[in-house]
């Protein structure tokens, strides 16, 4: 748990990227203004819930606690199969490098985590105790938050019953739970998952589509944090990529080891691949959705499963392999992680946003791309000037502009660069301008108020 937390805290300060920001100006305790997001309100709520919206240091904070909680779950869950079995467990769920980086990044995913962990141990507890009421609504009520957490959370629902099911062998079925535990989540999120994805894609597209080397990637990066050998990158260089090739071989290794010798783990890896075919079949069908990070609530499973082999294995030189490989994947990340990863933003929008707030003044107009309205909107809180947002350059009328005003116009790099060039011209036409500052994030011009002859 220390070496958990320790590890997440190292990322405390670390700049945040653009989904962060989005958190952070999208949360809030107003149901309406949750009503007009494009994503599941359980995580913005409890954000703005404690208050910690207006402060990436108090919102990285909290998702630090959400992840206290998960270490301590992880324990309290997993010793029921053995000490050293549930302390391997742990090892992995306090290092993995996708579960590090999540469990203090201010998005949903440590949240969904969490629930996916009690998710399992209530479908375990309900397999042994199938009539115990408090625990099939806990487990309800669990599901149901999953799913407004994060659309791939109601994913969870037909993992689990599948599980429950495959472990009840023998026992008296419970159709009407399990009905009542597939029905209930979908139904929570069914109409708005089909929103906001369908939203996402044609606004965006910044799913992938469904593709063996991208969905290979994906899982690459499940496992190791990075997006596999094929499209690695990495701040440290090329330098690390044999260690990201070593944590890929040594965890399917370890996983397949345990799979073949620790017969009582291998129920859970009935839910991982339960919920990995429902990504699947979703992907295939109507829209690619297999991420890394949509991919994390699998751990859940995979953790269990670790603890329930461990323990199941009887000969020892099979516990010391599987032990050894455990524990040298986890120093890799650990490495990995304080070498490279901790300090490492993605996407470093502080430079933009500074630059930004240093020279706009009340009596301006800022002009920005709705695609990255979460960074004027956080950085400047107290800007009473006018602030819009367009969805695209030709959607900006430059003459409806007030003239006597002077425009910071924030531009997307990635967007279409011949759409921006021709936004730039079209201002350049009616006033004079300069960039202020540029990279591979953003374009960020001053145009002045506009020229005499063109009034």
């Amino acid at each position: 748990m220390s070496l958990g937390l320790w590890l997440r805290s190292l990322a405390l300060v670390r700049e945040p990227w653009y989904d962060e920001y989005y958190s952070l100006v999208e949360s809030s305790t107003s149901l309406q203004t949750l009503r007009e997001g494009d994503q599941p309100p359980l995580y913005f709520f409890l954000l703005a819930l404690a208050r910690a919206q207006d402060s990436v240091w108090e919102a990285r904070v909290f998702t630090l606690l959400i992840s206290a909680v998960f270490l301590v779950c992880l324990l309290l869950f997993l010793r029921k199969f053995g000490h050293q079995g549930a302390l391997l467990a742990c090892l992995v769920g306090a290092t993995a490098p996708m579960l590090t980086r999540y469990g203090v990044e201010i998005r949903a995913y440590g949240l969904l985590v969490l629930l996916s962990l009690v998710v399992v141990q209530l479908t375990d507890y309900l397999r042994k105790k199938p009539d115990s009421p408090p625990a099939f609504l806990a487990l309800l009520v669990t599901l149901i938050a999953a799913s407004w957490t994060h659309a791939v959370g109601v994913f969870l629902a037909p993992a689990a019953v599948g599980i429950w099911r495959l472990g009840s062998r023998g026992s008296k079925p419970q159709y009407f739970r399990w009905i009542s535990l597939l029905f209930v989540p979908v139904m929570a999120t069914g109409t708005w998952l089909l929103y906001y994805r369908l939203d996402k894609k044609h606004r965006y597209g910044w799913i992938p589509e469904l593709s063996w080397d991208k969905s290979t990637a994906e899982l690459f990066k499940f496992v190791t944090g990075s997006g596999g050998i094929p499209s690695f990158s990495s701040p440290c260089g090329d330098s690390i990529q044999p260690a990201v090739t070593a944590s890929l071989a040594l965890f399917t290794l370890a996983i397949g080891v345990a799979a073949w010798k620790g017969r009582e783990g291998r129920l859970y890896l009935w839910g991982v691949g339960l919920y990995l075919a429902q990504m699947v079949f979703v992907s295939a069908v109507y829209e690619g959705i297999i991420l890394g990070r949509t991919l994390l609530p699998m751990f859940g499973f995979l953790l269990f499963f670790f603890a329930a082999s461990f323990e199941s294995i009887q000969e020892r030189r099979i516990r010391l392999l599987v032990g050894a490989l455990v524990v040298t994947f986890s120093l890799l990340s650990v490495w990995r992680w304080v070498a490279c990863d901790a300090a490492h933003s993605p996407e470093p929008w502080n430079q933009v946003a500074t630059v930004l707030k240093e020279n706009a003044t009340d009596s301006d107009i800022i002009l920005a791309e709705y695609r990255i309205h979460p960074i004027p909107l956080f950085h400047l809180p107290e800007f009473k000037g006018e602030m819009d947002f367009y969805m695209g350059p030709g959607d900006v009328d430059v003459q409806d502009t007030d003239p006597d005003k002077v425009v910071y116009l924030l531009a997307f790099a990635q967007s279409n660069r011949r759409g921006n060039e021709e936004l730039y011209a079209r201002f350049a036409e009616l006033r004079d301008g300069a960039i202020l500052y540029k990279d591979r994030l953003a374009t960020l011009w001053r145009y002045e108020v506009e020229r005499q002859s063109s009034k």
